[in-house]
């Protein structure tokens, strides 16, 4: 469902399409140790069940986020902000609009995973009201990191 682009503060949020997907990979690449391959976000594009998210400032993209929904429960799978445009409200506004969506489907729960040493990261959850409910212990495959994994309750529950 593609809807007209909104404002949040800092650029303009909108639905990412496959034209971003080039974009993407390179600041993926940037900033993962396993990145997501082209096909990776092409599914993502596609499915349905997706909610996906692009932020554009000055005409430049700066941000992305990558979810999907199952009934009730939405889950992150990616969310990165372009070094030169963090700290300025990036990754809170399209966590914002993500919440605003799933809201929207009468959706519970938002869940994801972050790196333990993401610290950068998991303040930012932290001030989305997240709440950390769990750790996977040595999740990451490429440095056998844990996970936390984080809950966002909506007021649909």
């Amino acid at each position: 469902m593609m809807e007209p682009p909104i404002s949040e503060g800092y650029g303009r949020i909108h639905d990412m399409c496959e034209k971003d997907i080039e974009w993407i990979l390179g600041m993926e690449r940037s900033a993962f140790l396993t990145p997501w391959s082209r096909e990776s976000f092409v599914s993502a594009v596609r499915d349905s069940r997706g909610i996906n998210l692009v932020c554009r400032y000055e005409g430049d993209l700066v941000g992305y986020l990558t979810s999907f929904v199952i009934l009730d429960e939405a889950f992150i799978t990616n969310l990165c902000v372009a070094p030169s445009h963090r700290r300025r409200g990036v990754g809170a506004a399209l966590l914002k609009v993500l919440i605003q969506r799933v809201e929207k489907m009468k959706g519970r729960h938002i869940f994801l995973e972050v790196r333990e040493r993401n610290h950068a990261a998991i303040t930012l959850y932290k001030k989305s009201n997240f709440q950390l409910i769990g750790v996977r212990k040595k999740y990451y495959a490429d440095t056998k990191e844990d996970a936390l994994v984080m809950k966002f309750s909506l007021k649909s529950e």
